[in-house]
């Protein structure tokens, strides 16, 4: 259970001659532990946005983060999209599910919620391909809307551990040419679409090693 609280168990018997009997029963759940401090490779989490980053064991990680200064939980909205699969979802704390969809070959999976203090992370392997694109909201500005204010789209995302940020909100990660996979320790393509809508679109990139070297990562 996702949450805590009193919950109405059913447990129904059958014999080997077909004969049911049914009883119910109301459990009492404890809230759920909290997240640990951090995990595994998690970039440094100090102030709040959301984090993509990635673990050693190749998988990648959409960490949203809040702010203890704020006074009531804020909305945020990770909107991921690849023509592969989010396979693999881990949700750290235990949270709702995502909603998917799939539209002409393309998966998309909304993860909708609040955040205050602390952070809800989203690991997943990404299957089947070797780009996906990224729309990230927060609401930092405590307008109840998720979607950043104006000019500030990018300045909430933070990239790896460098905590580069993106060339625009939405972006893409893809593949260098000739990869077969998409993988986060990669020097992988950071990019934006220029006209069209992704996937159909005309895509312009910088290599993530490329935006860390700038910012003066080593």
């Amino acid at each position: 259970y996702a949450v805590g609280g009193a919950y109405t168990a059913t447990l129904t018997v059958t014999d080997n001659l077909g004969a049911t009997g049914t009883t119910t029963r109301t459990v009492q759940v404890g809230p759920p532990p909290p997240p640990p401090a951090t995990l595994p490779g998690m970039p440094t989490v100090d102030r709040p946005g959301i984090y993509v980053w990635g673990d050693a064991e190749n998988r990648w990680h959409v960490t949203v983060a809040g702010d203890p200064a704020w006074p009531t939980p804020r909305p945020f909205q990770v909107v991921l999209e690849t023509q592969g699969t989010f396979s693999n979802r881990v949700f750290t704390p235990a949270g709702p599910a995502p909603t998917i969809t799939i539209t002409r070959g393309v998966t998309r999976l909304v993860w909708s919620g609040t955040i205050a203090s602390g952070w809800a992370d989203l690991a997943f392997d990404l299957t089947g391909a070797t780009s996906m694109q990224f729309t990230l909201h927060l609401d930092i500005d405590g307008d109840g809307d998720p979607r950043p204010p104006r000019g500030q789209e990018t300045a909430i995302v933070f990239l790896r551990t460098c905590r580069v940020r993106p060339t625009g909100n939405p972006f893409l990660l893809l593949a260098r040419h000739g990869a077969t996979s998409l993988l986060p320790w990669a020097n992988f393509r950071v990019g934006v679409c220029a006209g069209g809508t992704w996937p159909n679109c005309t895509i312009i990139t910088w290599d993530i090693e490329h935006l860390e070297a700038d910012a003066g990562c080593p």
